[in-house]
C-alpha cells in the first residue's frame, strides 16, 4: 500500500470509530425519544378527553403539545444525522478506493521513470484520468449528501 493508502487508512480507523460512536448515540437518542414523544402525546390525549379534568387543564395541555412539538422537531433532527453519518460513511468507502487509485497512478508513474517504456506512461494518464473522473463523481456525490 502506497502513501495515500496508508493515509486513508489511518483516517478511516479514526472515522470508523467516530461513525460507530455517533450510530449508537443517534440511534439512542431517536429511539428513546420516540418513545418519550409518543408517550407524551398519549398522557395529553388521556388528560384531554377526560371530561372535567380536561377542560380545566386545556391551557396545560397546549403548552405540553408545544412542548412535544419541540421534542418530536429534535427527534427528527436526530434522525437526520444518523442518516448523515450513513451517507459520510458511504463516502469515506468511496474516498479510500480514489486513495487506491492514486497509489495506482504513481506506481505506473514509476515504472514509466524507471523503464522508459511508453505503454507504462500511457497506463499512468489512462489511471489518472480514470481517477479525475471517480473523484469527481464523489464531489457530486457528497454534495448531494450535504444536500439532503
Amino acid at each position: 500500500m502506497g502513501f495515500f493508502g496508508n493515509l486513508v487508512k489511518g483516517v478511516k480507523a479514526t472515522a470508523g470509530g467516530i461513525y460507530r460512536l455517533g450510530k449508537k448515540i443517534t440511534s439512542n437518542v431517536s429511539r428513546h425519544g420516540k418513545k418519550l414523544v409518543n408517550a407524551g402525546k398519549g398522557a395529553l390525549d388521556f388528560i384531554e378527553k377526560t371530561p372535567v379534568v380536561g377542560d380545566i387543564l386545556r391551557p396545560a395541555t397546549a403548552v405540553g403539545r408545544g412542548v412535544l412539538g419541540v421534542a418530536e422537531s429534535a427527534v427528527n433532527t436526530v434522525e437526520r444525522a444518523d442518516k448523515m453519518l450513513d451517507a459520510g460513511a458511504e463516502i469515506a468507502g468511496k474516498v479510500e478506493k480514489l486513495a487506491t487509485g492514486a497509489d495506482q497512478v504513481i506506481g505506473a508513474g514509476r515504472k514509466f521513470v524507471q523503464t522508459g517504456n511508453v505503454a507504462h506512461a500511457k497506463d499512468a494518464l489512462r489511471r489518472g484520468q480514470q481517477l479525475h473522473h471517480s473523484s469527481r463523481a464523489v464531489a457530486r456525490d457528497a454534495r448531494d449528501a450535504l444536500r439532503r
